[in-house]
């Protein structure tokens, strides 16, 4: 059990100290060949305790992601946040930064269907 009980408090603290530095997002794509980036949550108050978060009521897309042109299959953002992915009916599967939305490249399938699962992070 104490294996458990350091694993979590590692998680904890790698969880903080990343939410710390940037908000939780989140990205949605859509049939209408779009993508957008969330920010859900509003800024942490430091009366409120450290766990503490709110849902923001005004929540509005912080960027529209375009470029597809078909309509979006999956998103998935990478174990830290930091890029996100997004695959389309139009073969491809387009890279983006995770925390701002910008483009950062694409991948081309020769099928017509693209797929994107985990985007993994190598050490």
């Amino acid at each position: 059990m104490a294996r458990v009980s350091i694993a979590q408090a590692i998680a904890l603290s790698r969880y903080q100290s990343l939410t710390g530095q940037y908000s939780e997002l989140l990205i949605t794509g859509s049939d209408d060949h779009t993508l957008f980036l969330w920010k859900l949550f509003a800024p942490r108050s430091t009366d409120s305790g450290p766990d503490a978060v709110a849902l923001d009521k005004r929540v509005k897309p912080v960027t529209r992601l375009t470029g597809h042109q078909r309509q979006v299959s999956h998103v998935a953002f990478s174990p830290d946040g930091r890029w996100a992915a997004s695959a389309s009916w139009d073969s491809s599967v387009r890279l983006w930064d995770g925390r701002t939305g910008r483009y950062a490249g694409k991948l081309i399938q020769r099928s017509p269907l693209s797929i994107c699962g985990t985007v993994s992070q190598q050490p």
